[in-house]
């Protein structure tokens, strides 16, 4: 059930998040992803992804949660989450 509260900060921070910023939010709020994820949920380049997760890292909506193997490259990739401060 969505509280009126969550409603609320959902609003104000739209404000402030716009365009692909915006489908980077929405998606990392239904679960932790790497950028190889959020390319393959959002059906975009990573040229289009990336810079999003570093702007909302560097403005603190987002943060690290972890690693996660790509399983095309072998290699780790940082999960990335909402920031603990913004989780509504």
């Amino acid at each position: 059930m969505t509280r009126k509260t969550q409603i609320d900060s959902w609003i104000d921070l739209k404000k402030h998040i716009k365009g692909r910023r915006a489908d980077v939010y929405r998606a990392l709020r239904i679960r932790p992803m790497t950028l190889v994820e959020l390319v393959s949920y959002l059906d975009l380049p990573i040229n289009r992804i990336s810079g999003r997760v570093t702007e909302l890292a560097k403005s603190g909506v987002v943060e690290p949660y972890g690693q996660r193997i790509n399983p095309a490259s072998g290699k780790n990739c940082i999960v990335w989450r909402i920031a603990e401060l913004n989780l509504i």
